[in-house]
C-alpha cells in the first residue's frame, strides 16, 4: 500500500508542477503584455516557480488519492490517467480563478462579472480542461509524450518551461533606474528661470499638518516651510488612489481623460506630461518614484531623463511585475500573517532613505536647471511605530479594522507624519546649502488622503469625501515671494502642472485641463473654480464636484463602499460632510447632478477640449436662484431676467 501511494504522490506532484507552471506562465505573459511591454518580465520565471509549487502540492494530493482508490479496488494505477488527472487538479481550478480574477480586475472594475459571464467562462474553461484531459491521457499512452508519465520527464518539462521563462526576460526594460548624462550647466535661455522640486507625499491628508490646523504639532518643519510659501487651503485631488491621482498631477488631465485610473491601466505615451513639457524647454528632469503603481511599466517614466523606482524588498522576492500576478497578494497576505516582524523596507523606502536619494540626486544634477519629482510614502500603510520595532499595521491584513481601531490608527498615522517631517527637513537644508533654495520653486502636495472611520470606513481609494481627496498644496516661490500667503479658493491637482509651467516660462500643453493656481482667481473661467474628481477603484465608481460651499457626489448603485447614489453637502458649514442634502426634491440637486455629468462627459471627450465644458442648461428663475446659493451660477446673474439662459458655473 505504501509504495503505490508514494509512487502516485510523486507522479502527481510532478504532474501538478507542470500544470501549475503552465497556468502561471500564461498569466505572466498576459501581465507583461498588459504593461505595454515595458515590464521587467520577472513575472515570467516567478510565476513558473510559484504556480508550479502550488500545483505540485495539489497534484501530490490528487496523485496519492488516485493511487489509494486504485489500491482499494485491488487494481494497479493507470499511470497516464493518474498523470493527466493530477495535472488537471491544479490546472483547472487555478486557471479558472486566474481568468475570473483578471476579468474582475481589468474588465468589471473590481466587481464579479455578471452571472451569465461567469457561467460562460466556467463552461468554456471546463471544455478546455476536458480537451486537455482527452489529449493528454491519449498522447501519454501512445506518443513520444509518454515520457511525461515518469517524474523525471515531468521535471524536465517544467525545467524547460523555466528556461523559456528566463529567456523571456531578456530584453525587458527594468522598472528601476535610468539616467541620461548631465550637462553640468544651465542653458542660456533658462538662466532667469527657477529650478522646480515637486514633492508628493503619498496619503497625506491636509488636516494632518499643523499648517492646516492639526493641533498636535506633528509637522514643525513643513509648517516652517509653509510660512515661506503660498498655502492653498482648499486643494482637491482628482482621485483618491495613487496611479489615477499622480497621473492627473503630472498630465493636468482628469482621470477619464488620461485613462490611467483603473488597476490595469497604463499611462498612454500620447499624453503630454509636465516633465515632457519642461524637457522641451531645456530642463533636466528626474524622478524618485516610491510606489509600484507609478513606475516605468505603467508609463510614468515619460519625460524623465533620470528615473529611479525606489524598489522595496517585498516578501518572497515578489518585486516588479511579479507583484501583479493574481497569486502574489495571497502569498503576501499569508506571509504578513505569519511574519513576526514587519519593516518599511519590505513595502517602500522610508523618508530617511528617500531624502538621502534626493540629496544624492542634487549632488549629481544640482548644476543643471532641473525639475525633480520626489515621492515620499511614510503616511501610507502599513503604519509603523518609530523608532522601528518590527510592528506594522497594514490594509492587506486588516481590510476592515472596525470603529474601535480608528483612534489607534490615527495615532500611528500621526507618528508617520512626524517621521516624514523630521526627515524631509534635510532635503530643504540641502537645497539651502547648495545655494539653490532662493531660485527653486518647491511644490509640496499629496496624491490623496485617508479615512479613519469618518464615514464608516478606512483606508483610501473608496470614496470622494474630503478626508480622501483634500490634500495639502504648499507652493514656495523663488525668493520666497508671497511668503505666508493663505489662499482660500478651491484649487486642484491638475492645476499644478500649469502653475509650474508658467513659472518656468513654458506654454502649457493644449491638452491640459488645469490652470495656474497663481493666476487671478476672478479671471478664472467658471468651470475652473470647481474641483471635479472621479474614481473607478475596487468596484466603487464615483464622481464629485465641489464649487463654492457645496459638493455633490454621485456613486454607482450597489458599490462595495456603500456610498449613496447621490449625496450633497454644504461643506462651508459642514466640512465633515455629515448632513446629506441630496434628498431635496427641488431642481437644484438635479441641475447640480447634470453639471457633474457634463464635467464627466467633457473629461471623456477630451479631444473636444473646453468647448463641451461650457454648456448652458434650461432652468426656471427659482431653480436659478437656488443654484446661485449653491455656487453653481455666477453671483452677478439676474435669474429673473436670464431665465433659461443662465449658465452653470
Amino acid at each position: 500500500m505504501i509504495r503505490p501511494l508514494l509512487t502516485g504522490s510523486v507522479r502527481g506532484a510532478t504532474a501538478g508542477l507542470v500544470g501549475g507552471a503552465g497556468v502561471g506562465l500564461g498569466e505572466a505573459v498576459a501581465v507583461v503584455w498588459s504593461m505595454a511591454g515595458t515590464a521587467d518580465r520577472w513575472a515570467l520565471p516567478y510565476a513558473t516557480v510559484l504556480y508550479g509549487l502550488v500545483g505540485a502540492a495539489v497534484g501530490a494530493v490528487a496523485g496519492a488519492g488516485l493511487a489509494l482508490v486504485a489500491a482499494v479496488r485491488g487494481e494497479e494505477a493507470d499511470a497516464p490517467r493518474q498523470f493527466t488527472l493530477s495535472l488537471l487538479a491544479p490546472f483547472a481550478p487555478l486557471g479558472l480563478v486566474v481568468l475570473l480574477w483578471t476579468l474582475r480586475r481589468d474588465v468589471y472594475a473590481e466587481q464579479m462579472p455578471p452571472k451569465p459571464v461567469v457561467v460562460a467562462v466556467v463552461a468554456g474553461w471546463a471544455m478546455v480542461s476536458a480537451a486537455v484531459y482527452l489529449l493528454l491521457s491519449s498522447a501519454t499512452r501512445k506518443s513520444f509524450l509518454s515520457f511525461l508519465v515518469h517524474p523525471v520527464g515531468a521535471l524536465g518539462t517544467w525545467g524547460g518551461l523555466l528556461v523559456i521563462a528566463l529567456l523571456g526576460t531578456i530584453g525587458g526594460t527594468p522598472a528601476g533606474a535610468s539616467d541620461a548624462p548631465a550637462r553640468g550647466s544651465v542653458p542660456p535661455d533658462l538662466q532667469d528661470r527657477p529650478n522646480v522640486v515637486l514633492i508628493m507625499v503619498d496619503t497625506l491628508r491636509a488636516d494632518a499638518l499643523g499648517a492646516y490646523g492639526h493641533p498636535g504639532n506633528p509637522s514643525p518643519n513643513i509648517d516652517a516651510f509653509a510660512r515661506e510659501s503660498v498655502v492653498f487651503q482648499q486643494a482637491i485631488a482628482q482621485a483618491s488612489w495613487t496611479r489615477a491621482s499622480t497621473a492627473s498631477l503630472l498630465t493636468s488631465m482628469f482621470p477619464s481623460s488620461h485613462n490611467a485610473y483603473r488597476k490595469a491601466d497604463v499611462l498612454a505615451p500620447e499624453v503630454e506630461t509636465l516633465p515632457e513639457v519642461l524637457l522641451s524647454k531645456g530642463y533636466y528632469s528626474g524622478a524618485l518614484m516610491n510606489s509600484a503603481d507609478i513606475t516605468r511599466q505603467f508609463g510614468f517614466a515619460q519625460g524623465f531623463q533620470s528615473f529611479a523606482y525606489l524598489e522595496p524588498e517585498p516578501p518572497l522576492w515578489g518585486g516588479g511585475s511579479a507583484g501583479f500576478l493574481s497569486m502574489y497578494p495571497v502569498v503576501r497576505k499569508l506571509h504578513e500573517r505569519l511574519a513576526t516582524e514587519m519593516h518599511p523596507d519590505s513595502v517602500y523606502w522610508d523618508a530617511f532613505r528617500v531624502t538621502e536619494a534626493a540629496t544624492e540626486w542634487l549632488a549629481r544634477y544640482g548644476g543643471e536647471r532641473f525639475f525633480l519629482f520626489v515621492h515620499y510614502m511614510d503616511p501610507h500603510d502599513p503604519y509603523f511605530r518609530h523608532p522601528h520595532d518590527g510592528f506594522g499595521y497594514s490594509r492587506a491584513e486588516n481590510e476592515d479594522p472596525g470603529p474601535s481601531m480608528a483612534a489607534e490608527l490615527a495615532k500611528l498615522y500621526d507618528g508617520e507624519v512626524r517621521y516624514l517631517d523630521q526627515h524631509i527637513e534635510p532635503l530643504f537644508r540641502s537645497l539651502k546649502q547648495r545655494g539653490l533654495w532662493d531660485d527653486t520653486v518647491i511644490v509640496l502636495t499629496a496624491d490623496h488622503g485617508v479615512e479613519f472611520g469618518e464615514h464608516g470606513g478606512f483606508w483610501h481609494g473608496t470614496t470622494l469625501y474630503d478626508e480622501q481627496i483634500r490634500v495639502p498644496m504648499i507652493v514656495k516661490l523663488p525668493r520666497q515671494e508671497q511668503a505666508g500667503s493663505l489662499r482660500p479658493e478651491v484649487v486642484r491637482s491638475i492645476d499644478v502642472a500649469p502653475t509650474v509651467a508658467a513659472l518656468a516660462g513654458v506654454a502649457p500643453d493644449a491638452s491640459w485641463q488645469g490652470v495656474s493656481m497663481l493666476a487671478d482667481w476672478s479671471q478664472r473661467a467658471p468651470e475652473d473654480r470647481k474641483a471635479f474628481s472621479e474614481e473607478d477603484f475596487e468596484g466603487n465608481r464615483l464622481r464629485s464636484l465641489r464649487g463654492g460651499d457645496f459638493k455633490i457626489i454621485l456613486a454607482n448603485e450597489g458599490n462595495p463602499r456603500g456610498v449613496k447614489p447621490c449625496e450633497l453637502y454644504e461643506v462651508g458649514s459642514d466640512p465633515g460632510e455629515t448632513r446629506e442634502l441630496c434628498g431635496s426634491t427641488d431642481g437644484a440637486v438635479e441641475t447640480a447632478r447634470m453639471k457633474l455629468e457634463q464635467e464627466l462627459s467633457a473629461a471623456r471627450e477630451h479631444a473636444a477640449g473646453r468647448a463641451v465644458r461650457r454648456q448652458e442648461t434650461g432652468m426656471d428663475a427659482a431653480t436659478c436662484e437656488k443654484l446661485k446659493k449653491l455656487g453653481y451660477v455666477d453671483a452677478g446673474v439676474d435669474c429673473a431676467s436670464t431665465g433659461t439662459e443662465a449658465q452653470l458655473r
